[in-house]
């Protein structure tokens, strides 16, 4: 079988879905024989989402996402680290995602594990560190979440650092260090009577709770279980889940475990010493927050998935609009039944060159434009053969398309997200865009979204639908309206993500109104834009770091010549700041100015090195100029330049 955590493969037959994790932020689900809202396909998702949540929230884990960073952008003595830190986990990692992910999505049913042989043997592991309950207990659950934190919350990270994350430090680990050593160990020192007792001891601190009676109603109903994950048991839950951690922890000793949510402390230093070895990295590890439990980091860790549509990408034949001949003009025509329309949709280049499969010439084109906006129109076969893209180099010449389409004839944009947010190319491209059916693809973290329109206080609606085939689910689609905007914004996901993400929105982002609406008011629009979505990209993906950048990158999204250009909201003024928010890295960042009240516009812009250390700003303020701008401790100084000074005028 191959190498399921590093090679980002969980092996199985050809009609069994799959998903990989790329330790380090993300996971990808590739739906194939199942419907993807059938316990199978949930199954699959839960299962790699369980890797991002154990990563993400222990120190193993978290030396985990800085060697995995380090073995994409450093030499490769750090692939084999990778390798032997895993091998160091495998059971472990395995044994916590295979059990949680069968009784979170699949009932308990072991027939999910058919095509997945290793799995059984994984599961059994977890099953057995509290061999005297029934799996479908909650206490079970609990329990071997806790003992296997501990296992994670080793000091083999404080070793690592110790040795400044070098590719060969992890030679330094001891058994004492490495997850699966601690597991055998816990497996030959837990009892029956040990858990009886801890867990007595969860029920005192608990007493005459509301959690503890849904608990004992489901030991004796099992088909209550579900009841037992409601939202207000959760405190109680994180009481029992630290006070077993401690107990478990202790039949360890003199072995050191850390804290519960130790691993908060060393992150920071994960961090620093990553961006050290490879400063190219900056901005990819992010740390968690102090005001967040360790609980809560999974709200953001599901929203991470790739959805794999296809798992080779398709063909294209790229062309220029300006070299193609009137007779070759009908490849910017699309059909759906008896009807003819125009599809184009805009994508930074890089995305391009990561979605299909292009010529050698069309490649070093594409990877010469970086991250700036590709307009092209689509067209092809629904499923299979080549793809034909039609670049359109100027507003004109969309705006050209558009006037010579017929009432019969509609012509449809969508464009991503990213590019949006790339005010220059907006201000030149608006004009013939408001005149299409306009739609965006969601690719930027919802999360950030999601504070960004709340801290505007922009009203956002939202509607979630199934999209499918022959009767079966293969995605969610969640579509949201903000503001007075009727573009829908359109975030494909598994139904998992999708359930995870309207359940923050039910519960966290109240201010947001769930309408039907939003999906059903246009259907043409949606249908069509979804049915080209889902045929022609190879996957679709929410991206959580560079969020909002606007400048050059190279095929991987990296800035060239360590240069950003990045977009920063302004929200507001508190006496003589200006309060922004700068996406890439600080939602709230505060710029100070010399004067007070000055009136300003919703986007201001910064160009700024990869740390961010020093750079130059040119700001949109509605004001003739001010000497200095001060942000987080580094400075622009100048005057503000003007629109035309910057170029953004309607022709540039």
């Amino acid at each position: 079988m191959a190498d399921h955590l590093v090679s980002l493969l969980l092996a199985g037959g050809s009609e069994v879905n799959e998903g990989a994790y790329n330790n380090v932020d993300a996971w990808s689900t590739t739906l194939r024989g199942d419907d993807a809202d059938s316990p199978g396909g949930r199954l699959v998702t839960t299962h790699e989402a369980l890797h991002v949540v154990l990563n993400d929230t222990t120190a193993y884990g978290m030396a985990l996402a800085g060697y995995a960073v380090l073995a994409r952008h450093a030499d490769s003595g750090y692939v084999a680290a990778l390798r032997q830190l895993v091998d160091g986990c495998r059971i472990t990692h395995e044994a916590f995602a295979t059990f949680g992910s069968l009784w979170l999505v699949g009932d308990g049913d072991l027939g999910l594990l058919r095509g997945y042989s290793d799995y059984w043997g994984w599961y059994r592991d977890a099953s057995d560190l509290v061999p005297h309950l029934p799996d479908h207990d909650r206490r079970k659950e609990l329990m071997i979440e806790a003992a296997i934190r501990v296992c994670m919350q080793s000091n083999g990270l404080a070793r690592l650092l110790e040795d400044g994350l070098s590719a060969g430090a992890w030679h330094a680990l001891g058994g004492a260090d490495r997850p699966d050593d601690r597991f055998g160990q816990l497996h030959q020192r837990v009892s029956e009577g040990f858990w009886r007792k801890a867990w007595a001891e969860c029920e005192d601190a608990i007493a005459n709770s509301a959690a503890l009676e849904a608990l004992r109603a489901a030991v004796t109903d099992p088909a209550l279980r579900v009841d037992t994950y409601d939202e207000e048991y959760g405190p109680a839950w994180q009481t029992c889940s630290e006070h077993l951690f401690r107990r478990a922890a202790g039949l360890l000793a003199p072995s050191t475990t850390l804290a519960y949510d130790g691993h908060r402390d060393l992150i920071q230093q994960v961090i620093d010493a990553a961006e050290r070895i490879a400063p190219q990295t900056t901005g990819i590890l992010a740390p968690s927050t102090d005001e967040r439990t360790v609980e809560d980091e999974g709200y953001e860790i599901r929203p991470r998935e790739r959805l794999v549509i296809r798992t080779v990408p398709r063909e294209v034949r790229l062309a220029q609009l300006t070299h193609l001949s009137q007779t070759h003009r009908r490849r910017l025509l699309s059909a759906s039944g008896d009807e003819t329309y125009v599809y184009c949709a805009v994508r930074p280049a890089f995305r391009l060159l990561e979605q299909f499969q292009f010529t050698g010439p069309d490649r070093k084109w594409l990877d010469r434009l970086g991250a700036e906006p590709v307009v092209a129109t689509r067209s092809g076969d629904a499923d299979s053969g080549p793809l034909d893209m039609i670049v359109l180099d100027t507003p004109d010449q969309l705006a050209g398309i558009i006037n010579a389409a017929t009432d019969r004839v509609a012509v449809y944009v969508n464009v991503s997200l990213r590019c949006f947010a790339d005010q220059r190319w907006l201000k030149r491209w608006s004009a013939p865009l408001q005149r299409a059916r306009l739609s965006c693809l969601f690719d930027l973290s919802p999360f950030e979204q999601f504070a960004l329109w709340r801290r505007d206080g922009d009203r956002v609606a939202y509607a979630i639908g199934a999209v499918g085939d022959n009767g079966q689910a293969r995605a969610n689609v969640l579509a949201f309206r903000v503001g007075d905007n009727r573009i829908p914004l359109l975030l494909l996901c598994s139904p998992v993500t999708g359930h995870v993400l309207t359940r923050y929105l039910r519960e966290q982002f109240v201010e947001a109104v769930e309408d039907p609406g939003v999906l059903n008011d246009d259907t043409d629009l949606v249908v069509k834009t979804i049915s080209h979505l889902m045929t022609e990209e190879a996957f679709i993906d929410i991206d959580r770091v560079e969020q909002l950048s606007a400048g050059k990158a190279n095929a991987t999204g990296r800035p060239k010549n360590g240069v950003w250009r990045t977009l920063v909201r302004l929200v507001g003024f508190d006496g003589d700041r200006v309060l922004a928010i700068v996406p890439a890295w600080d939602s709230d960042t505060v710029v100070q100015t010399p004067s007070a009240g000055l009136p300003f516009t919703a986007l201001m812009a910064l160009e700024m090195d990869q740390r961010p250390v020093r750079g130059t700003a040119w700001v949109n303020l509605d004001a003739d100029s001010a000497e200095d701008l001060r942000i987080d401790g580094f400075m622009m100084s100048g005057p503000l330049p003007t629109d035309e000074s910057l170029g953004l005028t309607s022709d540039a």
